[in-house]
């Protein structure tokens, strides 16, 4: 669930088994650069199950 407070989420974590494709992709950094992620360290990632949002 989403919240707006510190430690909001203290349930237990659902941990999904390989979960299928589900035709979303996000942008992923593949870099380690505390300044953001340039174009060259970047590639798009291939989305499963629920998780239907980039963040």
């Amino acid at each position: 669930r989403c919240c707006n407070t510190t430690k909001c989420n203290g349930g237990p974590v659902l941990e999904l088994q390989n979960p299928p494709l589900n035709g979303f992709q996000c942008y992923s950094c593949e870099g380690n650069s505390t300044h953001g992620c340039s174009s060259e360290e970047s590639s798009l990632t291939e989305c499963r199950g629920p998780m239907n949002q980039c963040l």
